[in-house]
């Protein structure tokens, strides 16, 4: 699963910062923190696969950054055979660029968009200063993530 974890921050455009946990039907993997008491320790996403953790099931979910906490729903909608002359996985499809790393959850992220579209806002200046210029959060390419995930050894 931490290939998933892979494909899905390059998907989404983030830089892998922060922890992230799966769960599906009652069982969470992530990374073991060995900080944290046994008993609030996830299963080792490395000693599972993707088919282990779903079986029957069709949807699971997917924490990123507790702190922003990030949360996606993923359902699982077919599965097919893989064609060999082609290098999985790809994107074929996408809407929106995803909120920026750090930028304060949903509340975060809607101050942002309102903060970089309007110059009179008191927050302009900081944020383009701390993104950069240009963020548009219409902008999605299916190629350009697909040339990315071509780009790691998965």
């Amino acid at each position: 699963m931490s290939k998933l974890h892979t494909v899905l921050q390059i998907v989404m455009g983030w830089e892998d910062y922060h922890l992230h946990l799966f769960t599906f039907g009652g069982r969470s993997y992530g990374v073991p923190d060995p900080d944290y008491p046994d008993e609030l320790q996830p299963l080792d996403q490395t000693e599972f696969t993707l088919d282990q953790a779903l079986g029957s099931l069709r949807s699971f979910n997917y924490n990123y950054d507790f702190g922003d906490d990030w949360h996606h729903s993923i359902t699982v909608e077919k599965v097919l055979a893989a064609d060999t002359e082609v290098r999985w996985p790809r994107c074929i499809a996408g809407r929106n660029a995803c909120p920026p790393e750090d930028v304060g959850g949903a509340y975060g992220y809607a101050d942002y968009l309102a903060a970089i579209a309007d110059p009179s806002n008191e927050n302009h200046k900081h944020m383009i200063e701390w993104r950069g210029e240009g963020f548009d959060p219409k902008a999605f390419d299916p190629i350009v993530v697909s040339q990315k995930l071509v780009a790691v050894e998965l």
